[in-house]
């Protein structure tokens, strides 16, 4: 999906965290449950597939003004949106999951734990 480059659309996110999510969840080891777009940010909740009890994870992940913001073009020199979303989101989660390179300690099962947070570390 090529976009303008004004920049994607909220659905244009929502769409492409589908489309990257859906398409090989047992590589990663973690499902979407939610995704939506608020105040700037992509926020994306999961859940392991592998594991008792199922937990939740999420990714907060600022998103760029438009295709030549910086935050656009570290992670990808095109102005397809799937790709963004594939190096900015799932390689992000599926490393931090796969690593366990998140904060895990203290929280219960109802609680997520964020994969990548954005918000939190600017």
């Amino acid at each position: 999906m090529t976009i303008s480059p004004i920049g994607p659309r909220a659905e244009d996110y929502l769409k492409a965290t589908r489309e990257v999510f859906d398409f090989e969840p047992n590589l990663t080891g973690l499902r979407l449950i939610t995704a939506e777009v608020a105040y700037g940010f992509l926020i994306a909740q999961f859940e392991n597939l592998d594991g008792t009890p199922r937990l939740r994870y999420g990714a907060r992940v600022r998103l760029p003004g438009s295709t030549v913001d910086r935050l656009w073009i570290t992670y990808t020199e095109t102005k397809n949106v799937v790709h963004w979303v594939q190096w900015s989101v799932w390689l992000r989660a599926m490393e931090a999951y796969q690593t366990g390179d998140y904060q895990d300690q203290g929280l219960g099962s109802g609680a997520v734990r964020w994969l990548i947070d954005d918000f939190e570390n600017g």
